[in-house]
């Protein structure tokens, strides 16, 4: 009988001590998470790692494009500025675009319409980069010479927020708008929201300065400008079209002076 007790008593200490608590299982858990956020958090960091570097290719491969098109043609292409966007050139009919910045005319140039965001690009153009050159003619107005500039200005920040410049004469300029896609339309042709920042917005209205600038998160209270402030959220990419660039391609294809 005592031999039975004995046996019966380490048996239900086996049972007892094959299962787990409450608090096992709490930390068990516990430790699985902080596993996975490990894993999961750097992952998730390449990705947009990739990400970004992929928007950055097409972006180029744009530029690209634009002046393949340019040697071409012996000018740049005008914005899209439909209303209902086709990505088609709203053609300068003899004369200067008649409006220098839309959307990229992505169908004139043959390349996707939006970036890897689903955001349709943006793009200004110098005016006098939209006349057709005349090889062997005497410069005139209503044609591209190498005396024509640019009048694109693109700059940066520093860390105190100064604007550093980066050129005052771009041919052409070609902005995505980010994973956030303020300002921008999509491929459905609908207008998202407005930018909350001053260096988003610089990019989305319609005058000849833009921001290409480092990528930063944002905050509440925020300015781009007063150096006591936290940037506002940033994560346009912009492109441009050096002038000298442009029309040394050009030159060497034949098409200046």
């Amino acid at each position: 009988m005592i031999f039975f007790r004995s046996a019966h008593s380490r048996v239900q200490r086996t049972k007892a001590g094959s299962g787990f608590t409450l608090i096992e299982l709490a930390v068990a858990i516990a430790i699985i998470a902080m596993l996975l956020a490990a894993i999961i958090t750097p992952l998730a960091t390449q990705l947009k790692v990739r990400t970004l570097k992929e928007a950055e290719r097409t972006l180029h491969d744009v530029e690209d494009t634009l002046i393949g098109y340019a040697m071409t043609n012996r000018r740049l292409p005008c914005p899209d500025t439909d209303t209902a966007p086709d990505g088609l050139e709203n053609p300068p009919g003899g004369g200067a675009c008649a409006a220098s910045e839309g959307l990229l005319p992505w169908n004139t140039l043959g390349v996707d319409a939006s970036d890897v965001w689903g955001r349709l690009y943006r793009y200004r153009v110098s005016p006098e980069f939209t006349f057709q050159t005349v090889p062997g003619a005497p410069p005139a107005a209503s044609q591209l010479d190498l005396n024509d500039p640019g009048n694109i200005t693109v700059v940066d920040r520093a860390s105190d927020k100064s604007e550093i410049t980066l050129t005052t004469t771009a041919a052409a300029v070609i902005v995505s708008l980010g994973g956030n896609g303020f300002g921008g339309r999509d491929t459905d042709g609908n207008t998202l929201a407005a930018p909350t920042g001053g260096d988003e917005l610089e990019n989305t209205d319609s005058d000849v300065k833009f921001v290409r600038r480092n990528y930063s998160l944002g905050a509440a209270a925020c300015s781009d400008s007063v150096g006591a402030t936290p940037f506002c959220e940033y994560d346009d990419l912009v492109v441009w079209i050096p002038e000298p660039l442009l029309k040394s391609q050009l030159v060497e294809a034949g098409r200046l002076p």
